[in-house]
């Protein structure tokens, strides 16, 4: 998976990523549901609107994804 330099997830970050295996992989889904994931990451931390790798971050990240990609997304 290509990982962003400016972008080091913790824990709670590495365990989204593992149960998201779809994360980072180049094919034309994945590297859809890939920019929605990272669209809702740049929106969020430019409200200030949740803690990163809070429970109710990846909520939102989640629910991004599935409403274009149906259950793809697991907390």
């Amino acid at each position: 998976m290509r990982r962003n330099k400016e972008f080091n997830p913790n824990e709670a970050g590495l365990a989204w990523e593992k149960k998201n295996e779809w994360f980072g992989i180049e094919d034309h889904q994945n590297i859809e549901a890939t920019r929605i994931a990272s669209i809702t990451h740049e929106y969020l931390v430019a409200l200030s609107y949740l803690e990163v790798n809070s429970e109710e971050y990846f909520k939102e990240i989640n629910n991004a994804v599935n409403k274009y990609f149906p259950d793809l997304a697991k907390l």
